[in-house]
């Protein structure tokens, strides 16, 4: 049976298909009661209803001539705030462009325009979400909106919408304990042989800051293609020794606390929260923990990954043992790259021992595995007895 949701957006993507003049097919006044019923249905949404309402009202925009109904549409999905209007617009901006593009225009001049204005953070999150978009999806618009800018809707605004340039997306962390998801970015550029206080300043002058410690992670398991294999400063000071910061290893995945005085390499960051938690748009089964994106060779997402239950955990096991226990619950064990994000986002669900990870080793009779402690990742003998958890991976 269909939802209170899916009922009233079928409705109103049926009277959101405004009647042309000149269409014989409708009576004048069926089209005007099917006009007037597509704005009362708008008018009557407070912003409060979810981000799905949001989405249905950009969808519902299907005609070419409104007659003043899709400014009232637009009214109504600002409603639902700029993340929510900006998601909702960029989803739908293909479809526009290609059947609709004065809509395309005239929806995104409204976000250009607030450039200047305290509805200038709408830029910011329009283009920051851009940047996360499909390598395709992201030209496509890049494509129209420079088009424009010669001589259309952003003549008047030129370079103020796109994709901010050179950043990295880099995945998602999850909020804990009743913390904000958020998306991370890295900007562009690094600084070496850096104290470590130069090198908090050398973040701060760029608006960013240095990652915390599970950033550092979160970056090795999507972006660690990009770095050297040397450690970089994390933001973290020691909590015991306060002579002594953390840093992050982009070799092995080892995290070491040094001398701030000691020169080392660092890389800036910057957050977009998310106000709702992403894995509540993943289905979870009972027991099961979101751990955060896995980025494909495009930078797009490529799937979600699930730690399963606690329960779920195997003692003293040879890899072989550990790798049939997983296959025999449906699961499998994590790659090494999983393993990285599962340390950065999940840590603290796992036993500050090593895991064994789905991967033979580079040498005959060993394989990988990783210390959830120190976060160095090794290769062992398979025969070794060692601990395992399975994941569980949803399409993005």
């Amino acid at each position: 049976m269909p939802t209170a949701f899916e009922r009233w957006k079928a409705e109103l993507l049926i009277v959101g298909n405004i009647v042309q003049d000149g269409d014989s097919a409708t009576p004048p006044d069926a089209a005007q009661r099917r006009f007037q019923r597509y704005c009362a249905m708008l008018d009557a949404l407070t912003g409060t209803e979810g981000a799905q309402y949001a989405l249905a009202i950009v969808q519902s925009v299907q005609a070419e001539h409104d007659y003043g109904a899709y400014q009232t549409a637009n009214r109504a999905a600002w409603r639902f705030g700029e993340r929510a209007y900006c998601a909702a617009l960029l989803q739908e901006l293909p479809r526009l462009i290609a059947t609709l593009p004065d809509w395309a225009g005239d929806f995104l001049v409204g976000i250009a325009n607030g450039a200047g204005t305290p509805k200038a953070s709408t830029i910011t999150c329009f283009n920051t979400l851009l940047a996360a978009a499909p390598p395709a999806q992201q030209a496509l618009i890049a494509d129209f909106i420079a088009q424009e800018e010669d001589d259309g809707w952003f003549a008047h605004c030129p370079g103020v919408l796109g994709a901010i340039a050179s950043e990295r997306y880099a995945g998602i962390m999850p909020g804990q304990d009743a913390t904000a998801s958020y998306q991370l970015f890295l900007l562009p550029g690094e600084a070496d042989a850096l104290p470590w206080q130069d090198a908090l300043d050398w973040a701060a002058a760029r608006g960013a800051c240095l990652p915390t410690r599970s950033e550092l992670a979160l970056l090795h398991a999507n972006l660690g293609h990009t770095f050297p294999d040397a450690w970089y400063w994390s933001s973290e000071a020691d909590a015991i020794l306060p002579r002594l910061a953390w840093s992050h290893d982009f070799d092995n995945g080892t995290q070491y606390n040094y001398r701030k005085t000691y020169a080392g390499r660092a890389c800036a960051v910057r957050r977009v929260e998310l106000p709702l938690s992403v894995a509540a748009c993943v289905p979870l089964r009972q027991g099961e923990r979101y751990a955060g994106l896995i980025l494909g060779a495009d930078g797009a997402p490529d799937y979600h990954l699930l730690l399963q239950p606690d329960e779920c955990e195997l003692e003293y096991q040879s890899w072989q043992a550990a790798s049939s226990w997983a296959a025999s619950l449906g699961h499998s064990l994590p790659g090494r790259r999983e393993q990285t994000l599962l340390y950065a986002t999940l840590k603290a669900a796992f036993r500050p021992n090593w895991h064994w990870s789905g991967e033979p080793g580079d040498i005959e009779d060993e394989a990988w595995c990783k210390d959830f402690d120190t976060g160095v990742s090794y290769q062992t003998a398979r025969e070794c007895d060692g601990y395992a958890r399975c994941v569980r991976r949803v399409p993005a």
